[in-house]
């Protein structure tokens, strides 16, 4: 597997540095050379001459290091950047043992191992992105994120592939920029998986507005089953970049951002109208941050309306927040509150730990432990994030997670 990537990632970059761009006005080469911030870098004049085979190439270009892998070629009309991430975890939960239920479950995973490659094509305005990943239980690799990002103007963004529906923003953020080990168990409940779809998005330096149409159900062409989302977004205070994670530094301006979305989904799974049902959701969330200080709160909705038995309305409650104790260490606390209406009882958990930075969110440990206040519901439960669903009416689950994570 690993033989093929690395030949596919060869190619691609035979590709950029030899290509000829001719749907963009090319931009005349420079002749930039490597700065302190990138040693690495190479310039036209480092490349080899050209060799008497018809297998050689020579173009100029640049390719090196500069907060991740690159290559681009002269014109810096295309640009490839590969990248990777690992999350190894242990995983230990303790639950009031029943019938079927062992007491104590532990053990080592890589929750997350992923591959991306993104750039652009043709034009700095064409981006593209590229993601897989492999499952944790199986290994098999499967393709996450596949997009393209066209921006038509500065404040205009077309996105046409396979992405999250724009809906909680702790799925917005990505998974190696969160707060403790894993998102929360009301994101487990509520969240949506990636789909087929077209997006666009309007911003600027204070306020956007992304509205998508996608597939549904099994995310086949075809199905007649779809889903339409929206999400806005307002920076209160501070620059929209310093949301890209939860995380605050010690020497890191005040910023806030207020975000609400919304989204309609009509879904048929089995194809017959017997499971088929109308999914409304919603949500609003504030982010503070600042001087080493975070704090996140989401409120998310959720009606479900099957054509077959009851209608639910259910919510959902997120409060987090971390504290930089020391310059590469933070403390971190969560609370988590769930009404899943009559689809099981209600979720009251609490979760506290800390994150130490060894190489900022790049290499990162982090260690943290949740506890039930009341019993993990079918609906609630998430092997994910370590919770599993308790025998009714036990309460007082446990769970230990610690994780490594590397970025590169």
């Amino acid at each position: 597997m690993s033989h093929h990537l690395l030949s596919a990632l060869a190619t691609v970059a035979a590709l950029l540095v030899s290509a000829t761009p001719t749907l963009a006005q090319p931009t005349e080469p420079t002749d930039s050379k490597p700065t302190d911030s990138n040693p690495w870098a190479s310039t036209p004049e480092a490349a080899p001459a050209p060799q008497d085979s018809p297998h050689s190439f020579y173009a100029p270009g640049n390719f090196g290091y500069d907060g991740g892998f690159f290559i681009e070629d002269a014109s810096g009309n295309f640009r490839l950047e590969p990248s990777a991430f690992a999350q190894f975890r242990y995983v230990f939960t303790h639950r009031a043992s029943g019938p079927g239920i062992d007491s104590d479950r532990s053990g080592f995973e890589f929750r997350r191992l992923k591959f991306k490659l993104k750039g652009h094509v043709f034009s700095p305005d064409l981006e593209y992105t590229l993601g897989t990943s492999f499952e944790r239980n199986d290994g098999v690799n499967e393709i996450s994120d596949a997009f393209f990002d066209w921006h038509t103007t500065e404040h205009v963004t077309l996105r046409a592939g396979r992405f999250r529906p724009p809906l909680l923003r702790e799925e917005i953020v990505s998974a190696k920029r969160q707060l403790l080990v894993e998102r929360s168990l009301i994101r487990s409940a509520f969240g949506r998986d990636r789909r087929t779809g077209l997006s666009a998005t309007l911003h600027n330096d204070d306020a956007s507005l992304q509205v998508a149409l996608q597939n549904a159900g099994n995310d086949q062409f075809g199905d007649g089953e779809w889903l339409a989302g929206a999400r806005a977004e307002f920076v209160l205070a501070g620059k929209a970049k310093q949301f890209k994670d939860f995380s605050s530094g010690r020497d890191d301006d005040f910023a806030a951002l207020l975000g609400f979305s919304a989204l309609y989904e009509s879904d048929d799974p089995s194809g017959t109208g017997s499971d088929a049902f109308d999914l409304c959701q919603w949500s609003a969330d504030l982010s503070v941050e600042g001087r080493g200080v975070n704090t996140f709160l989401a409120l998310v909705g959720n009606h479900t309306d099957p054509n077959a038995g009851r209608s639910a309305d259910q919510l959902g409650v997120v409060i987090q927040g971390g504290w930089r104790a020391w310059e590469n260490t933070e403390l971190l606390a969560r609370y988590v509150w769930g009404d899943a209406d009559h689809l099981g009882p209600d979720l009251s958990v609490v979760s506290v730990g800390l994150n130490h930075y060894l190489q900022g969110q790049d290499l990162k440990l982090t260690f943290d432990v949740g506890y039930a206040l009341s019993e993990v519901g079918d609906f609630w439960s998430s092997s994910g994030a370590g919770y599993l669903t308790d025998a009714p009416g036990e309460t007082g689950q446990v769970v230990v997670r610690s994780q490594l994570q590397i970025v590169f």
